[in-house]
């Protein structure tokens, strides 16, 4: 597929998980909004350009211009309410998590104003699906982080109390 687009833009769309990753071009995404792209080259983190863990590279303004100026499914999640089919459900879980994500980034960068806008909507979106059993509240996504190796999740050790004798 590669070999075969060449000068062509490759995407993987979020909703394939780690599909890309497990062809092992995880390292060459880089997420925008729903979808990632395959770049010739590793990213480099930046202001633009953040490592997320358990997201890879994010596209930050990218990314905003999407959710901003040229997709409109979030306003019409809002306007049509109602939850929707069980099978369609992950559609507005990825809007929301898309949003969370994104809203988060864009706050931890100084951009309160649209981050604030973002999360709104995403918390509007989930009023209006009914997925508060989903999303109780929309929890901060880690931080952006320096380079790793691999833009894979990173283990957490967990302690394990002793067993009373």
């Amino acid at each position: 597929m590669i070999k075969d687009n060449t000068g062509r833009p490759i995407y993987f769309s979020r909703t394939t998980g780690d599909y890309a990753h497990r062809l092992g071009l995880g390292p060459y995404l880089s997420t925008q909004r729903f979808a990632r792209n395959l770049v010739p080259n590793v990213p480099t983190p930046g202001r633009d350009t953040l490592l997320v863990q358990g997201e890879g590279f994010v596209d930050v303004a990218r990314s905003t211009s999407l959710w901003t100026d040229v997709y409109k499914g979030q306003r019409a999640f809002i306007t049509k309410g109602g939850r929707p089919d069980h099978a369609s459900i992950n559609i507005p879980v990825l809007y929301v998590a898309t949003g969370a994500l994104l809203g988060n980034l864009l706050d931890s960068g100084g951009k309160h104003g649209a981050a604030r806008e973002i999360i709104d909507t995403s918390e509007r979106i989930v009023d209006a699906a009914r997925m508060r059993d989903i999303f109780p509240t929309l929890s901060r996504p880690p931080s952006p982080i320096g380079a790793p190796s691999s833009d894979l999740p990173q283990s957490t050790p967990v302690s394990v109390p002793a067993r009373p004798d």
